[in-house]
């Protein structure tokens, strides 16, 4: 293609790119629709997070950024709930209440952002992969995938409704460190969506990180470009320097709070048994 025709062809393609990204707007715009009604949607641990918004945006006005306690926990004796869970899920929400929103409002606008900007990933990285009509189907498909409005509306799951805006990210960046002539770039920002999700939602990290591996694999045998493992590796080990001071005391102090005690017997009871993942069943 001649300078000229390229030229010529940039404005018709920053058009089309605003017309996908509006589309996309567009299309999310619906899952939205249960935030419309009157008062505080219904799910399972949505109070939860309202409150944890209220201790948090309550601390940053006292000028202490990270509280790894909350005092007004636990019947005033407090809980050290952000030196165990993830913090970067109720930044927002306790942004906006510091700036006179309810928390239970602000915990609503959280959900929508959320769900915006993982569409908004999902169809960038589709989008760089096979174009804009894929983005935008793809975008549409992540944000009505059952679980993902699930961790919405019915879970309440706020710091795991989150995470869904750091995957395609991740593997954006990963795509971009083992294709592009210019690795650097994308390791950085693959780090930073790698520290996001580490702060956001630690266990979705956990299950994250053999899914990229699997990605990162599969590109460099493709592409032959065996020595793009390395940018890739570094991209991980630059996002766990940079929430050590998360994880770390996690790590470290865990087994002297009792986190897998009580009824739930920790986590082992919450996940699928291997033999269940895949069954013979029609319906299935």
């Amino acid at each position: 293609m001649s300078a000229e025709a390229v030229r010529l062809a940039g404005p018709w393609v920053a058009r089309r790119r605003h017309l996908g990204l509006l589309i996309v707007l567009l299309m999310t715009l619906p899952a939205l629709w249960p935030l419309l009604r009157p008062g505080f949607f219904s799910a399972d641990d949505g109070a939860f997070h309202v409150y944890r918004i209220a201790a948090l945006a309550d601390a940053w006005s006292q000028g202490v950024l990270h509280p790894r306690l909350f005092p007004e926990f636990g019947f005033g004796y407090g809980q050290a709930v952000l030196n165990f869970y993830a913090p970067l899920s109720y930044w927002p929400g306790a942004a906006l209440a510091l700036v006179g929103f309810t928390p239970a409002t602000s915990m609503e606008l959280s959900v929508a952002l959320a769900l915006l900007l993982a569409a908004l990933a999902a169809y960038g990285f589709v989008r760089s992969l096979w174009g804009e009509a894929a983005g935008v189907l793809a975008a549409v498909a992540y944000t009505y995938f059952p679980y993902h409005l699930a961790d919405a509306y019915q879970r309440g799951a706020l710091p795991e409704l989150c995470a869904f805006v750091w995957l395609p990210l991740i593997l954006w960046a990963h795509r971009r460190t083992v294709t592009s002539d210019r690795p650097l770039p994308p390791m950085l920002w693959g780090a930073l969506a790698w520290t996001g999700l580490v702060l956001t939602h630690n266990l979705t990290a956990m299950l994250m990180a053999p899914v990229a591996a699997i990605y990162a694999l599969c590109l460099v045998f493709v592409s032959g470009r065996w020595r793009r493992l390395a940018p890739v590796a570094g991209s991980l080990a630059l996002a766990l320097a940079m929430s050590a001071a998360y994880w770390l005391p996690v790590a470290m102090e865990s087994r002297y709070v009792g986190l897998a005690l009580g009824p739930s017997a920790g986590y082992e009871r919450h996940l699928a048994l291997v033999r269940l993942l895949v069954q013979s069943s029609l319906l299935y």
